[in-house]
């Protein structure tokens, strides 16, 4: 490199700086020594030692582009503000299934739902020589009970339908023995749960000819009676065909 004269401090130095940084290019690439260099104070000459070369008494001998040793790491900066949030990003994939839990504990009981439909109750021969609410055929003790007619009709029976409708059926008839007098017209009980709130009138038929039939009569007991009230022969026949009513109080006695 030749020879800078009577450079201006400020020109002078940015020769300097370019001069170091070619140096320290040199030295990463593999040169060491830097480079020698003469700096004269009164002129502010810089010039390029050549090799073999020495300054002269009234220039500074300098060497450019050495790198000292490597500093300490500085003590770490404060923490920066919090970035502004992101964008949100897209769904991932669903993933795997999770094993099948334990099972859980048993619930409570549901409350009891309607009654299916139940076969009929057959009304069963008097063995008591009375009335009770037995299950059969009622008696004055006379001689003259009630049952059924005949084996070629349906026999007398009840049964309660789902939604708590009762039904009857048959055709029955009081005959035998002794029927003068006060025989009974109570032709059977009908037990709790099949019986209405209160007494109800039904138009029945009794020897062809027309009756009626009260069921759990007030004025007779005990309660749930069913009871040929008046009207054709009943030591012919009453027919209980047809009757059905709503059984009460609901909820009680299995009526639903």
């Amino acid at each position: 490199m030749g020879q800078v004269k009577g450079a201006r401090p400020a020109i002078g130095a940015a020769i300097v700086v370019a001069l170091m940084l070619g140096a320290a290019a040199l030295g990463a690439s593999g040169g060491g020594s830097g480079i020698k260099a003469c700096f004269a104070k009164g002129t502010g000459d810089l010039r390029v030692l050549v090799r073999g070369r020495h300054c002269a008494r009234s220039e500074t001998a300098l060497t450019l582009g050495l790198s000292g040793p490597r500093g300490a790491t500085g003590p770490a900066g404060p923490t920066g503000p919090t970035g502004a949030t992101g964008a949100k990003g897209d769904t991932g994939a669903t993933g795997d299934t999770g094993a099948k839990g334990d099972t859980g504990a048993k619930g409570d009981t549901g409350a009891q739902g309607p009654g299916g439909s139940e076969t009929w109750h057959l009304v069963g021969a008097n063995v008591s020589g009375g009335c009770a609410n037995d299950g059969t055929f009622c008696s004055a003790g006379d001689g003259c009970p009630w049952h059924n007619f005949d084996a070629s009709f349906s026999s007398a029976a009840f049964y309660r339908d789902p939604t708590g409708v009762v039904h009857l059926r048959g055709v029955v008839s009081r005959s035998g023995g002794t029927c003068a007098g006060s025989p009974t017209r109570i032709i059977f009980v009908l037990p709790a749960g099949y019986r209405p709130s209160t007494g109800e009138i039904f138009a029945a038929s009794s020897n062809n000819a027309a009756a009626t039939v009260y069921v759990n009569d007030p004025n007779s007991a005990p309660a749930g009676t069913v009871r040929h009230q008046a009207g054709g022969d009943a030591q012919q026949w009453v027919s209980l065909d047809g009757i059905s009513f709503r059984c009460e109080p609901a909820g009680s006695d299995g009526c639903p």
